[in-house]
């Protein structure tokens, strides 16, 4: 295969699910590394029972596993809905962190949570939707 070939084959689903990895991994970081104040704070009733550090850790492979199947995609299209569902899971698990903590403490979690909840969202449709296109329209050819 050439190299001009992969972006080529990686197709719109394969390049959102590396760019959703790629933010997946710098907001990660941001959390292993020094997590924001807001976050803590918004989290505590489930910092209590799981460090943010291991937290971190965890949407960290969730990228991880993101990118590989996204990048594994030029070889194998099928099995990037199991890098959609890696990308998918830390904005649930963080929609269900903050929402268990406005629940828990009264703080207002809720905002964060609904913005995570929409987050997953988008990537459950962009992974049910563009696989149902028609052929045609996968291409870039969409005749109304």
């Amino acid at each position: 295969m050439m190299a001009g070939e992969v972006p080529r084959r990686l197709g719109p689903r394969g390049a959102y699910l590396l760019a959703t990895a790629a933010g997946l991994a710098y907001y990660a970081g941001q959390i292993i590394v020094d997590p924001r104040y807001s976050t803590t704070r918004g989290l505590t009733p489930v910092s209590d029972l799981v460090p943010l550090d291991v937290l971190g850790w965890a949407w960290m492979a969730c990228a991880v596993l993101g990118a590989a199947f996204a990048v594994g995609r030029v070889w194998r299209p099928d099995l990037d809905r199991f890098g959609f569902a890696a990308a998918t899971f830390p904005p649930v698990m963080w929609w269900s962190a903050f929402m268990w903590s406005w629940l828990d403490t009264g703080r207002q979690g809720y905002p964060s949570g609904g913005t995570w909840l929409c987050w997953a969202a988008g990537l459950t449709i962009v992974n049910v939707y563009l696989d149902r296109l028609p052929q045609g329209a996968r291409k870039g050819h969409i005749d109304a």
